[in-house]
């Protein structure tokens, strides 16, 4: 099973990008990385 998400969503803050990826093909994997544009910050989580 491989699921994956991206776009962008905008609101008064600026503009958010993001990407959902799951993999649960070898072992399960999931990563969420989210950029905040407006003020150059990303964040990476790995669980």
């Amino acid at each position: 099973m491989m699921v994956e998400s991206s776009g962008e969503l905008k609101n008064w803050a600026g503009t958010l990008m993001f990407e959902i990826s799951f993999d649960d093909g070898d072992g399960g994997d999931a990563r969420i990385v989210l950029c905040f544009v407006y003020q150059m910050k990303c964040e990476r989580l790995k669980t």
